[in-house]
């Protein structure tokens, strides 16, 4: 039986109200939330040179990657022509 995906995000149910209505629609310049602003000083997306994924800076992924491999995207269309790939969880 196939179930097609959903929009709802439980790992985001208990957090900002915001980061989930917004979640599918976020553009290359975040806003909203004080930590999306905090965070688009350093770069709107977060790619990890071990795997060649990119996050947003909210994804739950990001804390796991260690300092030396984190690199900062400006804009999704950066992270793309790098060859990175969208994380599956953030889906950025």
């Amino acid at each position: 039986m196939y179930i097609p995906p959903s929009e709802f995000y439980p790992y985001n149910w208990a957090g900002d109200a915001t980061t989930v209505a917004t979640s599918s629609s976020h553009t290359d310049t975040p806003s909203g939330s004080s930590s999306n602003t905090a965070s688009s000083s350093a770069g709107s997306y977060i790619g990890n040179a071990n795997t060649h994924k990119f996050h947003y800076p909210t994804c739950k992924s990001v804390g796991k990657i260690s300092e030396k491999n984190k690199v900062t995207f400006s804009s999704r269309d950066d992270a793309v022509n790098q060859g990175y790939v969208a994380c599956k969880i953030c889906n950025p």
